[in-house]
């Protein structure tokens, strides 16, 4: 089990510095029960990471797809203060039970799912200008924008977990998988569309599991109305909506997150270590913009202008591996004009570790240390202790220092708000889902000229 990250960084594992390390856990999570967290990434390097055994265009044994089907059990009390949102019970949303306890997580700074986890939340929630989508184990949780109460849907089966939501303008997608592991592949991995207005299960499939067992190898999803998407570690396999039946091969692809944008698959890819594009109908791959270098710590904006991540092509980022970084700079990639920039000119002077690029328009904000990085290393996420966002429009960078706010980790930014995880790496059930508003006047903002882009050929 790898549990990963935002924006492409994948293999990643939140552990405690105390006197565990990463501890795997159902859900693709990891425990909270350590002190600080720490983001670790798996095992690769400069040269790309081998691909994880995964399922085939077969499906298993028997009826691979089918319609929806009923509820499943009642929800539990949790701890920390806070109910665990377990199986509503119902075919269908039921009203989601907020956590009784207020909590600031900063300034501009509001959450999105009140509730407790059981433990650290690692599959990314998924953010479109309709609703913010989440899991928390056995619970599927949904808040439309504008929408006062989060709804919240249930496993119609078993004891089994939620991971690797993903958003189309009609449904909600998730995989789930059983707990522990049973012998049958075929009884191990599902993939559930829930309609978006009414939370009812409308379609399923079995998933694929690896030779000789089942497999919890499944992530990368996106969808549209017409398709759902999902890497099993080596392959990219379309699931039709209208027509049911086996999932198709459609590339090479092992990307932790991804999303569609004009009929391409667009991801940061573990294998590659390139930010590629798949067409989701043709199945044809490319990198975006090829580098001599590893790509990771990106995303693209949901209003489909541009992709950013961070590049390790200039020194002394170059010795970086997947596993050990140090530097980085911040590229943009304009999607209409194909165009190519960098952001940000701190190496090979004073290299800073950046992190979680994400870009809307002509904003694009990271995350960044304050320390000049001497020495390439994990990510440690409480040293992930500026903010930064970067207006092309006017040419200013603005800055501020996420003192008191804890752990944050970004997600999607959408109208000027920083959608991210927020959590105390103390607690345990305190990890939310938040929105930042970067237009606050209560964002103590240093503001300043920033470098000119400089376009790479």
């Amino acid at each position: 089990m790898s549990p990963r990250a935002w924006a492409g960084l994948a293999a990643l594992c939140l552990a405690g510095v105390a006197k565990a390390g990463c501890t795997s856990d159902p859900g693709d999570s990891a425990s909270t029960a350590g002190a600080a967290g720490s983001l670790k990434a798996g095992a690769g390097g400069k040269g790309g990471r081998a691909g994880r055994a995964g399922g085939g265009a077969g499906g298993s044994a028997g009826k691979v797809w089918s319609p929806g089907g009923a509820g499943g059990k009642a929800g539990a009390a949790g701890g920390g203060g806070c109910p665990e949102l377990t199986a509503s019970g119902v075919d269908g949303f039921a009203p989601a039970t907020p956590c009784p306890q207020d909590f600031a997580c900063g300034p501009g700074c509001s959450p999105i799912f009140s509730v407790g986890y059981r433990s650290r939340n690692l599959s990314k929630f998924r953010v479109d200008p309709g609703g913010v989508v989440d899991t928390a184990g056995p619970t599927l949780l949904y808040r439309a924008t504008g929408a006062a109460e989060t709804q919240r849907v249930g496993m119609p089966e078993g004891a089994s977990e939620f991971g690797h939501p993903a958003l189309s303008p009609s449904y909600l997608v998730a995989r789930h998988y059983t707990w522990p592991e049973p012998k049958e592949a075929a009884k191990q991995n599902y993939m559930h569309i829930y309609d978006r207005a009414t939370g009812k299960l409308v379609h399923w499939w079995s998933l694929p599991g690896t030779e000789g067992g089942p497999s919890r190898v499944y992530w990368g999803a996106a969808a549209t109305d017409e398709y759902v998407l999902l890497s099993n570690g080596a392959s990219l396999l379309r699931f039709d909506l209208a027509a049911g039946g086996a999932p198709k091969v459609l590339a090479s692809s092992n990307c932790y997150t991804a999303q569609i944008v004009n009929g391409q698959y667009l991801c940061p890819d573990d294998s590659t270590l390139q930010f590629m594009s798949v067409d989701i109908e043709t199945g044809e791959s490319a990198a975006l913009a090829p580098g001599p270098a590893m790509q990771a710590g990106g995303s693209c904006a949901l209003d489909g202008s541009a992709c950013a991540w961070v590049d390790y092509r200039d020194p002394p980022a170059d010795k970086s591996t997947f596993d050990h970084r140090m530097g980085g700079e911040v590229y943009r990639f304009d999607l209409a004009s194909r165009k190519l920039e960098r952001l940000t000119f701190d190496s090979p002077a004073s290299p800073h570790s950046k992190f979680s690029a994400v870009v809307e328009g002509d904003w694009v904000v990271w995350q960044q240390h304050s320390v000049v990085s001497k020495v390439a290393g994990g990510i440690i996420v409480p040293s992930l202790d500026q903010l930064y966002r970067d207006d092309r429009a006017t040419g200013t960078r603005c800055w501020y220092p996420l003192k008191g706010v804890l752990g944050v980790l970004a997600g999607e930014l959408h109208q000027h708000k920083l959608y991210a995880l927020w959590y105390d790496p103390n607690v345990a059930y305190q990890d939310r889902v938040v929105a930042i508003d970067l237009d606050s006047p209560e964002i103590p903002w240093e503001c300043g000229p920033a470098p000119a882009p400089v376009v790479v050929p």
